[in-house]
């Protein structure tokens, strides 16, 4: 029996320096963590937590802390990018708002002129008035994206005729393409389908669309309007000036314009109000450069009678 004594007591004592060893990595892994913490506080890194120990409760510690640093550099990322692109907004928001005002404050100033002759008062208060309706154009459009950024925008799908919405804005912007020597080539499909949309949001994008357009377009606007199996799909097609392969993704983006140097004549938000309108009507856009040609393509929901 003495020899079943003194077994228990060398298992007792065994367990006892084995918890003893155990509690003591476990301290030093701790203290690790601790001190690769306390660095990365004072000098943040791409390194992650690294233990050499095998106690699997701190590894798995090591692993959640991993796993909160990783997060917390991508809310840094996120939040970093946010806050360059709400710098470039304000500046941009600033410049397009101010060339029009300067513009406008300047021919005020001619037209207190003495002495000023009739016809030159009357071109006056017609560039004028131009560009009173260019900054008017510029504020709905902030005003609208800011809208749609916030969801405070109400959306009421019903039956629509797309082409009798298109063909109607063509005809208000008929003395534009006249003034601008365009030419617009529509071909509309016979019998079409009506779609299943919003129509204030479809006429803003349709709008926004042949307002894109007229900015660009050099000699001729090409509109196709047809259907392919469950959509209707309207594509336009314009010159692209200096657009390149690698724009064209970003043609959505908020202030994005091809050509860097801003003049007032445009903000970059239209095609990022018309992408938010299409997706809230469960629609589909693209966009594509063929031969120096942009085709942007709205894919309408067709109208299903129930």
């Amino acid at each position: 029996m003495e020899w079943m004594g003194y077994g228990v007591g060398i298992i007792g004592i065994l367990v006892g320096v084995t918890g003893i060893t155990l509690f003591l990595l476990s301290q030093k892994e701790v203290k690790s963590l601790i001190e690769q913490l306390e660095k990365f506080k004072s000098n943040p890194t791409n390194q992650e937590i690294r233990l050499r120990g095998g106690n699997k409760l701190c590894e798995q510690l090591a692993i959640k802390i991993n796993e909160t640093l990783r997060e917390k550099k991508r809310l840094q990322s996120e939040y970093i990018k946010m806050d360059r692109q709400l710098r470039e907004a304000v500046a941009n928001i600033s410049h397009d708002l101010r060339t029009p005002l300067t513009s406008i404050m300047g021919y005020v100033q001619l037209l207190e002129q003495e002495h000023l002759i009739e016809d030159k008062r009357n071109q006056y208060l017609k560039i004028i008035k131009g560009r009173a309706e260019n900054l008017k154009s510029l504020i709905e459009s902030f005003y609208e994206l800011s809208k749609l950024e916030s969801e405070d925008y109400t959306i009421c799908c019903e039956e629509i005729h797309l082409e009798r919405i298109f063909c109607e804005l063509v005809a208000n912007f008929y003395q534009d393409f006249v003034d601008k020597n365009l030419e617009i080539q529509m071909n509309i499909e016979e019998n079409l389908p009506s779609i299943w949309a919003d129509e204030k949001a479809t006429t803003r994008i349709l709008l926004n669309l042949i307002q894109n357009a007229l900015r660009y377009a050099k000699k001729n606007i090409e509109v196709n309007i047809s259907q392919e199996e469950e959509r209707v799909k309207i594509q336009i097609a314009n010159e692209a000036g200096e657009l390149k392969a690698e724009d064209v993704p970003h043609l959505f983006d908020r202030f994005f314009m091809v050509n860097r140097v801003r003049n007032g004549e445009g903000t970059g938000v239209g095609l990022a109000v018309v992408k938010k309108l299409v997706a809230m009507i469960n629609g589909k856009v693209d966009a594509r450069l063929v031969e120096n040609q942009l085709i942007i393509g709205i894919y309408f929901n067709k109208y299903k009678n129930k």
